[in-house]
C-alpha cells in the first residue's frame, strides 16, 4: 500500500524554511532534505511552485543567488591550497577532487545564470560590402539567355 504524504498547510512556511537553504548554495532537494521531519517530498514541491506564482518567482530569485553563491565558491575552490604533507597520488586526487569541485560548480552557475555565468561568443560581423541588385539581376538574366542556347543547340 503506497504510503501517503503529510498534510502541510501553509506552503509558504515550507519555502520560508527552502529559500534561505537554496541561497546557500543548495539544490532543492538537498534543501529538502535539510529540513526537519515530517518532511515534504519534491513533487509536493513542485507541485507548489505550479500553483503559487509568487512562491515561483521567489524560487527562481533563490536560484539566481545561489548561482551567484557557487560562482563565489568557485574563486575559494581555486584558490585554496593543498593540504600538507600530500605527495604523489594523493596529491593527484586532491588536485582532481578540486577540479571536478570546480568544474561542477561552474556547470552550474552556468546553467542557472547563462547570461551571467554561461559560456557566451560574441561575434561581431561588419561586413561593408554592397551588391548591386541591378547588377545581380543581369547576370541572372545573361545566365538564363546562355542556358536557353546552350538548351537549343544541343
Amino acid at each position: 500500500m503506497p504510503r501517503k504524504s503529510p498534510v502541510f498547510a501553509d506552503p509558504h512556511v515550507v519555502w520560508g524554511q527552502l529559500l534561505p537553504l537554496i541561497c546557500s548554495g543548495l539544490s532543492l532537494p538537498a534543501a529538502l532534505a535539510m529540513l526537519p521531519d515530517p518532511k515534504p517530498g519534491l513533487w509536493w514541491c513542485k507541485e507548489r511552485l505550479r500553483d503559487h506564482p509568487d512562491l515561483q518567482s521567489k524560487y527562481l530569485e533563490a536560484q539566481s543567488e545561489r548561482a551567484d553563491y557557487l560562482a563565489d565558491q568557485i574563486v575559494a575552490v581555486a584558490e585554496e591550497q593543498p593540504p600538507p604533507g600530500l605527495s604523489g597520488p594523493e596529491a593527484s586526487a586532491w588536485s582532481q577532487r578540486q577540479r571536478l569541485r570546480f568544474d561542477a560548480m561552474r556547470w552550474t552557475a552556468a546553467k542557472l545564470r547563462p547570461r551571467a555565468y554561461g559560456d557566451h561568443v560574441q561575434l561581431d560581423v561588419n561586413v561593408s560590402q554592397q551588391i548591386s541588385i541591378r547588377a545581380a539581376l543581369e547576370q541572372a538574366n545573361a545566365r538564363v539567355i546562355e542556358g536557353v542556347v546552350l538548351e537549343q543547340s544541343a
